[in-house]
Parts: structure tokens; C-alpha cells; sequence
């Protein structure tokens, strides 16, 4: 791959003095484009910087059935439409010694920013009474 390049800034300096007032306002809307390219490309990027967001909910979900029992619903900071949410992690606070052991999927139903759970899927069901539920720490990660 490619490295980025070293350049961040247009000083207006660099050029001939007849040139300087021009370099100059055009680098007053271009150093920052650059700025932004350069750390974008040398991995200076957070969650911050992404249209994306971190949520971390207790669900209790009934098993096999994989409905949650009661309504599951929170409000998002993100502007745009939610396209996806992955589980980044899940914990099982009912059964801690019953690890989630696959990647649990979330059905969900985006209206503005509010955010419905459908369903979860991939959670462990306990042994020998699949008809009963479970409450899970779920972090969510929403991705627009």
C-alpha cells in the first residue's frame, strides 16, 4: 500500500511572492482537507471521527424463541439512518458460567433515531429448560 504523503500543509512561503496572496487563500480551504486525508490514511481515526455509535443495553430474552421479553428501545445520536448493528460483545448476567459462544445477530427496526429490538439470535439457551429467559449485557455497535 501506498504511503501518505508528507506534505500536511500549503505554506504560502514555499511560492514566489507574486503568487503568495492566491497560495494563501486557497490554502485556507485546502489545509484542512489535507490535515483530515493525511490522518485518515495514518490510522489517526476514532470513533469520533466515524458516522457510527456505541450502545450497551440489558436484554432479557426469552429462549428458544429469541424475543425479548418486554419492548427494547433507546434513541440513537446519529443523524443518518441506522443501517446495521453488530454485537461487539455479550455477556450472560442470568448465567455468567454459560458463555456466549456465537456471534449474536440483531433484528431491529429503525424509526428517525429510535431504535427497536426485534430479536436476538446466537445467544445460549439454558440446559435442560429451553422455554425460559435470559438477561444479557449486550454492547451494540450502530453503523449508519
Amino acid at each position: 500500500m501506498a504511503v501518505p504523503p508528507e506534505i500536511k500543509r500549503i505554506i504560502k512561503e514555499d511560492f514566489p511572492k507574486d503568487q503568495q496572496e492566491l497560495i494563501d487563500k486557497l490554502a485556507f480551504s485546502l489545509n484542512p482537507f489535507f490535515e483530515q486525508v493525511v490522518n485518515a490514511l495514518t490510522k489517526q481515526i476514532d470513533m469520533s471521527n466515524l458516522a457510527q455509535e456505541i450502545k450497551e443495553i440489558n436484554a432479557t430474552i426469552s429462549l428458544p424463541s429469541n424475543l425479548p421479553k418486554q419492548t427494547i428501545q433507546f434513541n440513537t445520536i446519529l443523524n443518518t439512518k441506522v443501517r446495521g448493528i453488530v454485537c461487539i460483545r455479550a455477556q450472560n448476567l442470568t448465567n455468567p458460567n454459560v458463555p456466549v459462544t456465537t456471534a449474536p445477530f440483531v433484528q431491529f427496526t429503525p424509526q428517525g433515531q429510535l431504535i427497536t429490538i426485534n430479536s436476538v439470535t446466537g445467544l445460549p439457551a439454558l440446559s435442560g429448560d429451553p422455554t425460559t429467559s435470559q438477561t444479557f449485557k449486550l454492547t451494540l455497535l450502530l453503523i449508519t
